[in-house]
């Protein structure tokens, strides 16, 4: 039996070579949950593969087993074969069967039960009572067989050594030996069957050769379940599978090359330890998009990461391990932060970054807050890929003061180059010009069926008509505003960056960089069409180039089938969606947003001003440094500014220097309240567009309340600038265009309902105001390359605790900038 299995092994690494590159895991909906597949489940097509994957598998399976019969395999490569096995066993395992379980039961249950955790453990002990019991039946058939032997060949003849090795003597024996063989991933197997999406066939099919018989059955469940019931298959089935993995890879192929077996030269403890390693290790693969594969860094093998559900008033206690090679730090975009500061995550700003092997207890309390935020990395351009939502429920017996939506689905807006990131961004800061703009927008990671190659790669969400949904729209675009609109389909904003706003209706919405919007989805009670696209493109004004491509998702209803008026997607109509520069528009949606301003939900909008300041945020340019070519504006390099200062990475993270009073030739906290050379801002520009660099902070009292106008400028070309205020949120009271002028424009501001967010874009050639009360001491606020620090107050409560015994720490040598 370990012959036949090892041999079985060697046919599953070869198949693993062949499925080596792994897509993203699409579900399927009817209205409960999100899908990414662009054909019906049911479809023949979809069907024939999972058919197709049965037979395959079955027959590689025998072909495998019967293997040693017929070829007598190296020894050596069995042992390596069978420690490579068990790494990728034990990968999977670890990294994506229970993660896709823990992520899958999210979804379907705020409960916290460790549900994925159990099956992991029910699945494993129910593997180790098989093998017990089948190992109890071939010792008996063994002896039987063993007593035959002697009698036909002799008593001076020598028994087989070890009985698994011996060959078997009758059908049922080697029935026996199929069924130990296929029971290992029966539970996997059904996770294929009800698989919605190729390439997660094929990427399950690489794991779970041996289980024609969990394909069949889960082919059979698809063919009866659909939404939830077929999610709770998935969860459950992945959950056991994990379990199933680990006993496999640990009792009997890591076990292996422990037992006695012939000697070989790679029978010692160094090369037994790297295959197995090496098997983990492959559980970093490639994503492809747009027909381009590439290495990303994704958090527990997801992209876009995994979803973190919370409600009002919960403690959220989030380890992150650095697995790679780059630095890491995470932020978790619009959190307060209430005396938690060290838990934001701004790279060489509140922390320094977690280095490669080490890790982080990111530790905070979400205290007021309920709806939509999100996190990502945050150091240099690893947010690309590594980012997810935040759901914050509201707290138990709390109520959505709108009507409670059917099912809520998050939508995660992003942007894809098929270069590396990285590469992008130190070119840009090394030449001094733009960064190359992305190949495709996403939703949900997804680019959808207008890219190239990306038909089998859209995102869709399948709806049952009368009812209303939820959508918690996040853009985690790196650089653009974006249009956003579902054809033949009205939303309604009930939500701005985590705030509940006065509920209005429209065709088309606007989302900066950094901002969340929940709207509610009233689907159609008798559509007259099954399926409708949905669809984002940028808003941009400025001068540089941009990505001026569209991504589109799929609206898909769920009706019987006599009803069902499928359409080619070729023949949807995209959504009509205003101008690439539509900035009146853009005024007129933003102008829209109010708060309740109820007394459930107040507006404490600060009515007097303790500190004032003006900020002008654009572009300027930096000398190009000696014997190097720049390509920036006049062979000058780009800079980003406010108030003419471009903001010079620390050495070390500004709040830990704060802190240990340690601030001497790390910052200054002489950064300017107003420019230092006023100028007509959306005018002419000035022929001098150099900035000044430095490491300058602004210091504020505790609970002091605190305006800011944010003046775009015309220098190298008027454009939208996000702008988003860490550990804080902030009143919008007025915005306009041209310069701001501080005798007409503030007896216009809004001082009783205005929005409240936590990012803003600054409108092209326009101004910003924003009102805030700096209760959140000594955290240091940052955005658009300036901070602040918010000193502590007198009692206990206004203090903030010291760092964490984890806080990561870094030499100057290590600083990267970005």
């Amino acid at each position: 039996m370990a012959s036949l299995k090892s041999t079985f092994l060697i046919t599953l690494l070869v198949l693993l070579l062949q499925f080596s590159e792994i897509r993203s895991h699409g579900g399927n909906s009817d209205g409960d949950t999100p899908a990414t597949n662009t054909g019906s489940l049911r479809s023949k097509g979809l069907i024939l593969v999972k058919v197709w994957c049965l037979l395959i598998m079955f027959f590689s399976t025998f072909a495998g087993g019967v293997s040693p019969y017929f070829y007598r395999w190296n020894e050596s490569f069995l042992l390596l074969g069978t420690q490579f096995a068990g790494g990728v066993f034990l990968g999977t395992a670890l990294m994506h069967f229970l993660s896709d379980s823990t992520s899958t039961f999210g979804d379907l249950t705020t409960k916290s039960y460790p549900f994925s955790f159990m099956l992991a453990s029910a699945g494993y002990l129910l593997t180790m009572l098989a093998d017990s019991v089948i190992a109890y039946v071939l010792r008996s058939h063994d002896r039987e067989a063993r007593v035959e032997v002697e009698v036909e060949s002799g008593a001076g003849k020598e028994a087989a050594p070890n009985p698994f090795l011996a060959k078997t003597t009758s059908v049922g024996d080697t029935i026996l030996l199929i069924l130990a063989l296929c029971f290992h991933s029966v539970f996997e197997g059904i996770a294929v069957g009800v698989a919605g999406h190729f390439w997660q066939l094929a990427y399950s099919f690489a794991f779970a050769i041996s289980s024609p018989v969990g394909v069949g059955i889960g082919i059979a469940l698809d063919a009866t379940t659909q939404g939830r019931r077929a999610d709770w298959t998935y969860a459950i089935s992945m959950g056991l599978a994990c379990g199933v993995f680990v006993y496999v890879a640990i009792n009997h192929l890591i076990a292996k090359g422990f037992r006695p077996q012939n000697k070989c030269h790679f029978d010692t403890p160094f090369f037994k330890f790297f295959a197995v390693l090496f098997g983990v290790g492959i559980q970093l693969h490639n994503v492809t998009r747009l027909c381009k594969t590439k290495s990303i860094i994704t958090v527990n093998g997801k992209f876009p990461g995994p979803r973190i559900v919370a409600r009002e008033g919960d403690r959220v206690v989030i380890k992150v391990v650095n697995n790679v090679s780059n630095n890491v730090s995470i932020h978790w975009h619009g959190i307060r932060q209430l005396l938690s500061g060290w838990a934001d995550g701004p790279a060489y700003v509140t922390q320094c970054p977690i280095q490669s092997g080490q890790s982080y207890v990111y530790n905070f309390t979400i205290i007021g807050q309920r709806g939509t935020l999100f996190w990502h990395a945050h150091i240099s351009w690893l947010r690309a890929t590594l980012y997810g939502p935040i759901v914050i429920l509201p707290k138990k017996n709390a109520s959505y003061p709108f009507p409670k939506p059917h099912k809520e689905v998050p939508i995660i807006f992003g942007e894809w180059w098929n270069a590396d990131t990285e590469a992008v961004i130190s070119q840009a800061l090394q030449t001094g010009g733009g960064p190359n703009v992305s190949d495709a927008y996403t939703i949900n990671g997804l680019p959808g069926p207008l890219y190239n190659c990306s038909a089998n790669e859209t995102f869709k969400l399948k709806v049952k008509p009368g009812k209303t949904y939820l959508l918690r729209l996040i853009n985690a675009a790196l650089n653009d505003e974006l249009f956003f609109s579902i054809s033949n389909h009205t939303l309604t904003v009930v939500e701005a960056d985590a705030i509940y706003v006065k509920p209005f209706e429209t065709d088309i919405l606007v989302i900066a960089p950094g901002q969340t919007t929940n709207v509610l989805l009233r689907t159609k009670p008798n559509p007259t069409n099954s399926t409708f696209l949905m669809a984002a493109r940028p808003y941009s004004t400025g001068q540089g180039t941009f990505d001026n491509t569209t991504v589109a998702g799929i609206l898909e209803y769920k009706l019987p089938s006599q009803k069902a008026l499928n359409t080619p997607i070729t023949s949807l109509q995209i959504p009509t969606l205003p101008p690439i520069n539509a900035t009146s528009f853009v005024a007129n949606f933003s102008s829209k947003f109010r708060s309740l301003a109820n007394v459930q939900f107040p507006a404490n909008v600060p009515q007097t001003v303790d500190k004032r300041f003006f900020f002008t945020v654009g572009l300027g340019s930096s000398p190009c440094p000696k014997n190097q070519t720049c390509q920036g504006p006049n062979g000058t390099k780009f800079a980003a500014s406010v108030n003419n200062i471009s903001f010079t990475n620390p050495t070390t993270a500004l709040l830990q220097a704060y802190f240990s009073r340690r601030s001497n030739g790390i910052y200054t906290t002489d950064f300017p309240s107003f420019p230092l050379m006023p100028f007509n801002y959306t005018g002419t520009p000035p022929n001098n567009t150099g900035v000044a660099n430095g490491t300058k902070l602004v210091v504020l009292p505790f609970n002091s309340t605190v305006e800011v106008v944010l003046q775009d400028t015309s220098i190298l070309g008027a454009e939208s600038h996000p702008l988003h205020l860490h550990g804080y949120n902030f009143f919008v009271v007025g915005q306009g265009f041209g310069n701001f002028d501080p005798q007409k424009d503030p007896p216009n501001f809004n001082l009783v309902d205005p929005v409240e967010r936590n990012t803003i874009g600054v409108p092209s050639g326009g101004w910003a105001a924003i009102r805030f009360r700096a209760d959140n001491p000594v955290h240091l606020s940052w955005g658009l390359k300036m901070a602040w620090i918010v000193l502590d107050g007198k009692l206990p409560n206004q203090k903030l605790p010291p760092p964490p015994s984890d806080l990561p720490n870094v030499d100057a040598d290590f600083l990267l900038v970005f």
